[in-house]
């Protein structure tokens, strides 16, 4: 083992009861986790007419500025307040306020968003307050997050501020019924997923989606809804800025693997939009179990490291233990009060060590080590020959439903049964 993995801090799962518990493996690892910087404007960047201004050091500058060339988002939306050595002294209250006139006077925007980082939070600089006189100044909508890394550790944090505060822009409605907002779904083809198909065959119509094809005048218009379902857990609490707000009411509906979270997460949908999708998801659900019941003859008790795919860690790791499987170690964001239920669950068939994402090249050291029978990715992280098979798992990050076990499952039968034929 590379003598820079400090695995003597890393616990076995009992041994986790809250996030602090969970440790890093290493002071420098690759690559790391996205800074909330990165995912707020990731997600801002979707959104058509959203001017955005991100007020921090050259390097935070330079970091938004690639990502929105990468994504080939409008770039031109984008601006920088970049800090000096005086700003950081003395403050940039006034030199930020002309900046806002001015982009205000050149791009007639519809609303601002003002990014503060790292640096600007820890000088001290009342954005606050200043936002609110320019509010009244130019009759713009100034809508300001805070992406301070030291206060918060994951992306799934700048992407939840971001998406929270758009709440200001919505204007109170009139609902119309069998109408939903798609909040937190950060792909164009949600119409293609299971979820999507079920409720277009129920006459269920798409008022907003949240991130992804909307601009500020639909976001206005997403209180017309008559329900919101939340299909990544940062847009939980723009969902619950609306129920307070605007009385909608949401369903929270995300990439689960387990059939009856998916089969519940349905029921609540029928319940709440009085349609009948019951044949469909009956269906769905007794194909899923039979593929389960299938696989678990050639899976029981092998064993797999979950190396950070697009999942959530504790609750996919709970079905693969349903399965018959045996976790060696898990790579997670850490624990958040809701996965304690998957913990639990987890712990009924195995005890696994847990370390905090995102290190490959730990994960690449500890599979050659532990050799399991299989390491799950999100990409290709181990290039060379190994004994254990790889399973890639980005291919369902936008999926919803059963199709998304249904999928990973197909890909480990196909595996095996390329082993088989090889034999």
């Amino acid at each position: 083992m590379n003598d820079r993995m400090d695995t003597t801090t890393v616990k076995t799962l009992d041994r986790i009861k809250k996030d602090y518990d969970v440790k890093r493996v290493a002071h420098a690892f690759y690559p790391g986790l996205h800074c909330p910087l990165f995912a707020g404007v990731s997600m801002a960047s979707q959104i058509d007419g959203l001017c955005i201004l991100v007020v921090g050091t050259e390097e935070c500058a330079y970091y938004s500025k690639n990502l929105t060339s990468r994504r080939k988002a409008d770039h031109r939306r984008l601006f920088s307040f970049v800090l000096d050595k005086n700003d950081i002294a003395f403050g940039c209250g006034e030199k930020l306020a002309d900046a806002v006139r001015e982009i205000h006077e050149e791009e007639n925007c519809g609303a601002l968003l003002v990014v503060s980082t790292c640096v600007t939070e820890l000088i001290g600089e009342d954005f606050s307050v200043l936002a609110d006189e320019l509010e009244r100044e130019l009759d713009l909508t100034i809508l300001l997050v805070r992406t301070n890394h030291y206060q918060k550790d994951t992306p799934l944090q700048g992407i939840s501020e971001t998406l929270s505060v758009l709440v200001r822009l919505m204007d109170r409605q009139i609902k119309n019924p069998k109408t939903v907002n798609i909040l937190g779904h950060r792909f164009d083809d949600f119409e293609r997923t299971e979820l999507g198909r079920l409720l277009d065959r129920s006459g269920v119509a798409i008022n907003v989606r949240i991130p992804t094809k909307c601009d500020i005048g639909t976001i206005q218009s997403a209180p017309s809804a008559q329900l919101n379902i939340v299909t990544n857990f940062a847009a939980l609490d723009l969902a619950e800025k609306m129920k307070d707000e605007f009385q909608i009411d949401y369903v929270y509906f995300e990439k689960f693997t387990d059939p009856e979270r998916i089969k519940s997460c349905y029921a609540d949908l029928q319940s709440h939009l009085d349609i009948d999708i019951s044949e469909d998801v009956g269906e769905l659900y007794i194909k899923l179990i039979g593929r389960m019941n299938a696989l678990k003859s050639i899976v029981r008790d092998k064993t797999f490291v979950f190396g950070m795919p697009p999942m959530f860690a504790y609750e996919i790791t709970s079905f693969f233990c349903k399965l018959g499987m045996k976790p060696l170690w898990i790579q997670a964001l850490g624990l958040r009060e809701d996965e304690i239920t998957y913990k639990n669950e987890i712990l009924e068939y195995a005890n696994p060590k847990v370390f905090r994402a995102l290190n490959v090249p730990f994960i690449r050291q500890i599979s050659t080590r532990e050799r399991p029978d299989y390491c799950f990715t999100g990409k290709d992280i181990v290039q060379e020959e190994t004994d254990y098979i790889k399973i890639e798992m980005m291919q369902d990050i936008s999926g919803l439903g059963f199709e998304v076990p249904l999928g990973i499952l197909e890909r480990i039968k196909n595996t095996e049964d390329g082993k088989e034929r090889a034999r």
